[in-house]
């Protein structure tokens, strides 16, 4: 998922999404310098468990 659509998700702006990943809610994967990504099912997990909640062993 793209930024955006990340923030569209979450219906949050962009900024926050940013501010979510220094605060590290969110793991990015930098597919290059100025390309990010994130993944699907962590930002579902994200919005149904809230920040913090990482996936059992």
């Amino acid at each position: 998922m793209t930024k955006q659509e990340v923030a569209d998700a979450l219906r949050v702006s962009t900024r926050t999404v940013c501010r979510y990943v220094k605060l590290g809610w969110l793991a990015p994967i930098r597919i290059s310098e100025q390309v990010v990504r994130f993944d699907q099912d962590e930002v579902e997990r994200f919005i149904t468990e809230g920040p913090g909640a990482r996936p059992e062993p």
